[in-house]
């Protein structure tokens, strides 16, 4: 059985905000990122706020770029995220 994708977007970050720029990545694709810690920073002209990771797994790919601005919504990233089997065989030791 094979990992599935979700989708990272930018979120809202507040009522009359409708995009942000990515001021800051804090991981880079082949990090393992963990469901609602930090994943990257934005800031918009209102708030500045680092953006959590929506899942636990692995990120594939980044594709919106740091210093771009980027509307709420729109897809900025692709983690791989694993069957709870696959991260556990993933992240085993060898004996």
């Amino acid at each position: 059985m094979a990992g599935t994708t979700k989708r990272v977007v930018m979120p809202q970050l507040g009522e009359s905000v409708h995009e942000g720029t990515i001021s800051k990545w804090l991981v880079k694709p082949g990090d393992k990122v963990v469901e609602f810690e930090p994943m990257l920073e934005v800031d918009t002209d209102k708030v500045s706020a680092e953006v959590p990771a929506p899942v636990t797994g692995i990120l594939k790919e980044i594709l919106a770029k740091e210093g771009e601005t980027v509307q709420a919504g729109a897809e900025i990233a692709c983690p791989l995220t694993l069957e709870p089997w696959g991260v556990r065989r993933f992240f085993a030791r060898d004996p």
